[in-house]
């Protein structure tokens, strides 16, 4: 005797037709988000770096040189994305693999430490009042596989991966 029928065996082909199409779609928008985020934040250090040269007075046909191009108003529209922004202070070590919203901490690991972590991920930090800072993972769509970070940094208050980030977060809060 059959375990189902005919029509039950081709429903659950459709159903899981359907599924495979709605993860595939939902992988492919986070990885879209997640290739968003990562170029608006290389774009913003290279808008940043073109700020700094120009600032510490070297010439914008130099910079377009290194750039290059040969379209003036690609690096004149580079300075306009960081108008009112000094590049007086360095990038910090940090500035690629953390970056801080109010109380939100977005984590960036490209083959970082010693697992070789490659991740996204959001945390929620809150800080103590003996200076110990506590990061709560935030679950949000679009930002990829982020499991490996939120074991390595959620709830934790040691190890290199939470040393890392606090150094940071201590570097913000200076």
């Amino acid at each position: 005797m059959p375990a189902s029928t005919n029509s039950e065996r081709m429903a659950a082909i459709t159903a899981a037709r359907q599924s495979l199409r709605e993860a595939k779609e939902t992988a492919e928008a986070r990885l879209k988000e997640q290739l968003r985020i990562e170029l608006l934040q290389h774009s913003t250090v290279l808008d940043l770096r073109i700020r700094e040269a120009v600032e510490a007075g070297d010439r914008v046909s130099d910079v377009m040189r290194a750039y290059p191009t040969r379209d003036r108003h690609t690096i004149l529209k580079s300075l306009s994305r960081t108008e009112g922004i000094t590049a007086d202070a360095p990038v910090s070590e940090y500035s690629n693999r953390y970056r801080l919203n109010d109380d939100t901490l977005f984590v960036n690991y490209v083959s970082f430490g010693p697992s070789e972590l490659t991740a996204n991920a959001l945390f929620t930090v809150e800080r103590w009042q003996d200076g110990t800072f506590f990061l709560t993972a935030i679950d949000v769509d679009g930002l990829g596989d982020y499991t490996d970070t939120i074991t390595q940094l959620d709830g934790e208050t040691d190890g290199f991966y939470y040393d890392d980030a606090t150094a940071f977060l201590r570097e913000s809060f200076a």
